[in-house]
């Protein structure tokens, strides 16, 4: 215990003291005052009154030991603190679900046009395409044989212009073809150019191919280029089939035929 609150205590009992006499001599008077009165009331009377009196005592005591304290005005509020430092990143989270398709937008302007480009190579067309009208059976001429009717076969070649020449054939086995010398059978295209053979095709007979068709690829020689003349030059192309088979009616049949000549220069 403190210095100052036994300080307090041994005044609380002093004055305390004191007030004992004081309630005792005011029972006294009433007694006086009201007259002889029965041993116990008197008594009673008197032990209230000086109880009182001690309880007022005491209550005088511990207020002046224990002072109120009044509180005062409420200040005003003083200013915002700074923002704290942020905090870390959250994890992140599911991607949600894709949105609508916007509307499109408007065309933008056409933009400049840009400078010309390099010039190329020098580009490529088709001068003509040779193709059979019909089919064709090779029949008993001799070479070069049967002429084959076709479409395309004439065309200028300009100047400065290198044609080549890319071909195909198709032909139709016989069902039998008996040799006529100590060489196999066989059956061959001949393509003229001016005159002057340029391409050709052969095929051998054997009985397991009996009845059968095949597709054959064009050889040219001396080579598929015609290449470009000074001037400008007309072209005609021919084709004749023809086999050796020597027994009637073991013809070869050439059922197509496709030239193509594509110039370049």
């Amino acid at each position: 215990m403190s210095s100052s609150t036994r300080s307090n205590s041994r005044q609380g009992q002093r004055d305390l003291g004191r007030l004992i006499p004081v309630a005792l001599s005011a029972a006294a008077l009433v007694v006086a005052v009201l007259g002889v009165t029965p041993l116990g009331s008197a008594a009673g009377s008197a032990a209230e009154l000086a109880k009182q009196s001690i309880s007022s005592g005491r209550q005088s005591a511990g207020e002046q030991q224990k002072p109120r304290v009044v509180r005062g005005p409420r200040g005003r509020r003083g200013p915002r603190g700074p923002a704290g430092r942020p905090g870390a990143p959250g994890p992140k989270g599911d991607a949600g679900a894709q949105g609508e398709r916007g509307a499109p937008g408007e065309r933008g302007a056409a933009g400049e046009r840009g400078p010309q480009g390099e010039r190329g190579p020098a580009g490529t067309a088709i001068a003509t395409r040779v193709r059979s009208i019909r089919e064709v059976a090779t029949g008993d001429l001799p070479y070069p044989g049967t002429l084959w009717p076709t479409t395309g076969g004439v065309w200028t070649q300009r100047a400065q212009e290198t044609d080549f020449l890319v071909g195909q054939v198709e032909v139709r086995y016989p069902a039998a073809c008996d040799a006529s010398g100590n060489n196999p059978p066989y059956a061959s295209l001949t393509l003229n150019l001016d005159g002057e053979v340029t391409g050709s095709a052969y095929v051998q007979f054997y009985p397991a191919g009996a009845g059968t068709r095949q597709r054959l690829g064009v050889y040219f020689y001396p080579s598929n280029a015609l290449f470009a003349p000074g001037d400008d030059l007309t072209r005609a192309m021919t084709a004749r089939v023809m086999d050796t088979c020597s027994g009637p009616g073991q013809d070869f049949t050439f059922t197509a035929l496709k030239i193509d000549v594509i110039s370049a220069g």
